[in-house]
């Protein structure tokens, strides 16, 4: 049995969160690197202009009694973007911040607990536009 979902919280990782949670996909993302070849292929990846000045950010799904922990129930990664956005009328165009979410990812053991659903609601909360929001997730 899982944590409950109510117990629970997103945060951004921490340096070894990070590793932790790149660790945990090497197995299935792998695509024939060596797992030192994996984690400095992302490393890299961090340092590009697409990742750079915090548009790249790796999340961790945590209790919250214990945030910093190297326990992690699921992660995913966040890149920031500007975006164009067009009325409904298809005449007014604006831009603004968007989200594109990657790397979803619960280790096999921990999966269906709900937690990857569950921090997609976190995450939407955290980044969404405040405006548009139904209540908070509930456990």
């Amino acid at each position: 049995m899982g944590f409950p979902l109510d117990s629970l919280t997103i945060k951004p990782a921490n340096a070894k969160q990070t590793r932790i949670s790149r660790e945990a996909t090497f197995n299935e993302w792998n695509r024939g690197l060596t797992l030192e070849q994996y984690i400095n292929r992302e490393v890299r990846l961090e340092q590009c202009d697409f990742a750079a000045d915090g548009n790249l950010t790796t999340w961790v799904l945590v209790p919250r009694e214990n945030l910093e922990t190297d326990d992690i129930l699921c992660s995913c990664e966040t890149y920031r973007r500007k975006v164009a956005v067009k009325d409904n009328d298809e005449t007014n165009l604006k831009f603004a911040i968007g989200y594109g979410i990657a790397s979803v990812y619960t280790r096999e053991h921990l999966r269906s607990n709900g937690y990857a659903g569950h921090m997609m609601k976190l995450l939407h909360w955290v980044l969404g536009a405040k405006d548009s929001f139904p209540p908070f997730p509930q456990g």
